[in-house]
């Protein structure tokens, strides 16, 4: 990159090119590559696509540009012939951190690859060079980081501050200048003979008028502002910024949106414009105690952890996702303007849903039907089939279970626009190299033939498990449990929402599974039973 900023003359024209690396360099040494005339650039790294520590936004321009992203594998070796080099051989990466999120990778020597190239760049990180410092008494971590104070950043050495990179390590400019002024603010105190320690660093700016900038939101209404782009085939003829100017009307809609556009760069300034004064910066966590009538218990679901299935390689095969991963993807505000498997970005074109997942399974303590999950995948299915018009979509299933009311014609609805039901029993998903999914499932309607088939995208609809954040709920007596560690009804039919406590009711999914029409039935339910609860409590007093 130094080469290419100084006016230096590099040509990949014709080259297979290798990037190694998943951070934001790595990406502007890929595109630079495209840019210098290689035929095919490739990018690998440790992280899956969603663990990059490059910007999506990087990411997805890298993309539009016909780079490859190789995601989840690290090199063995680089394989050369005559001296110039040949490709690199890979192992595919399981896992890169441990479950403290430091630096920990974890291979499967099973699978390996290789991956041709003519040129390869190793961008991989950067250390700090501390030694001269430990030569002065002062201590450094294992990764060659200095030690110092995390709230008043003096290092072991008394008058002696650090901060930026050489105590964080590979980090932002903006995180980098934020550590300066910490430092300096701290290193002032010291100076003056003040106390340092344990003083809490405010980290205020100055701010502007609140009047002047509450008139600027109403002579701009601050309308979303997306600047244009080059297109991706003309980017790679030159070394011009991606994104277009603003023109003036478009400046001025953009610079309405300073405070609306959620991403908190701590200016303060919401505390300023804010008309009923409702933004405090340093609220502190408080416990605040009520004396009430009664308790209405709404404490919800959780959804099954797909990596218990471990069959399901669920967490270590990128294109295998949830539904709730699905529903984000298919969303009106999703991140990206198509739906995107995970390992490369690509389009899925074969998209498989697995049902049940967790749910109807005694092998994992859950013999109940889950009861949403049969109707949230068709919604999805549904909205897929308009998003990928083009795309097959596979539902594999136990038993369908649409109840309620319009749910029926609703399947029916589904199996018109082309989506594929297959009966029977997934029993095994295996990754390819490619990152393709083969799926061994069981063919109920065919005599439960045993079949194989391959989808780019898997997507698993777990069930529903309980929410056991009620059993503490209580001080000396506890919430019954039905014999699924649901919240119990004692009196289901006559009194729903009783609990075996008096006075607490419970509403919802945390009585078991149910959908969002019995949960708003059944929480009015509730909240009749605990007004009746009150004013009967009241004629007590």
């Amino acid at each position: 990159l130094r080469t290419i900023n100084n006016k230096h003359h590099v040509d990949l024209g014709g080259q297979d090119v290798i990037v190694v690396g998943g951070g934001n360099v790595a990406i502007d040494v890929a595109r630079t590559a495209a840019r210098l005339g290689a035929s095919k650039v490739r990018l690998m790294c440790l992280e899956r696509r969603h663990e990059m520590p490059a910007t999506d936004e990087e990411i997805s321009e890298a993309i539009d540009e016909g780079i490859e992203i190789h995601d989840g594998v690290g090199p063995v070796r680089f394989r050369e012939s005559g001296g110039s080099v040949t490709g690199v051989e890979t192992v595919r990466c399981v896992s890169v951190f441990d479950e403290n999120r430091r630096f920990s990778p974890k291979f499967d020597e099973k699978k390996t690859g290789f991956i041709p190239a003519d040129t390869v760049f190793v961008s991989i990180g950067q250390i700090s060079e501390t030694s001269v410092f430990v030569d002065c008494g002062i201590e450094v971590n294992r990764n060659n980081t200095i030690k110092a104070e995390a709230g008043n950043l003096m290092t072991c050495l008394e008058g002696v501050f650090a901060g930026g990179e050489a105590v964080s390590g590979p980090s932002m400019i903006v995180d980098a200048s934020a550590y300066g002024k910490r430092a300096a603010w701290h290193m002032d105190l010291y100076m003056r003979g003040e106390p340092y320690s344990n003083v809490e660093y405010p980290g205020s700016l100055p701010v502007i008028d609140k009047n002047e900038v509450m008139a600027r939101q109403v002579e701009y209404p601050g309308d979303n502002v997306r600047p244009g782009e080059l297109p991706a085939a003309s980017r790679l003829e030159s070394f011009d910024e991606v994104q277009l100017p603003l023109n003036e009307e478009e400046a001025l809609a953009s610079s309405a949106n300073c405070l609306n556009c959620g991403i908190c760069s701590e200016c303060h300034e919401c505390v300023n414009v804010c008309p009923a004064d409702a933004v405090d910066l340093y609220m502190k966590e408080e416990i605040r105690e009520y004396e009430v009538g009664s308790v209405i218990v709404s404490t919800g679901f959780r959804l099954f952890p797909g990596e218990i299935h471990a069959r399901y390689v669920y967490g270590s095969a990128a294109n295998v996702i949830t539904a709730v991963q699905m529903d984000r993807l298919v969303a009106p505000t999703r991140p990206y303007d198509h739906v995107l498997r995970p390992s490369d970005g690509k389009v899925p074109d074969n998209i498989a849903y697995i049902l049940c997942v967790g749910s109807r399974d005694q092998t994992l303590g859950n013999p109940i039907c889950s009861r949403v999950c049969c109707m949230y995948s068709m919604k999805q299915a549904q909205l897929i089939m308009g998003a990928l018009p083009i795309a097959d979509v596979t539902i594999y299933f136990i038993d369908i279970r649409a109840f309620g009311k319009g749910y029926d014609e609703f399947f029916e609805q589904t199996k018109a626009m082309g989506v594929r039901f297959v009966k029977g029993k997934v029993a095994q998903i295996d990754e390819k190299e490619d990152g393709n999914l083969i799926l061994r499932y069981e063919d109920i309607d065919a005599g439960g033939v045993i079949r194989r088939a391959e989808h780019d995208l898997v997507v698993l609809s777990t069930g529903i498990i309980p929410n056991p954040d009620y059993t503490g709920f209580f001080a000396g007596v506890g919430l019954e449990p039905d014999e699924m560690l649901f919240v119990k009804e004692p009196e289901e039919y006559r009194n729903p929402g009783k609990t075996s406590i008096d006075g607490v009711y419970v509403a919802g999914a945390a009585t078991g599974p149910m959908d969002i029409p019995d949960t708003i039935l059944h929480s009015g339910a509730a909240a009749a039973q605990a007004a009746s609860y009150i004013e009967k409590m009241k004629g007590r007093k």
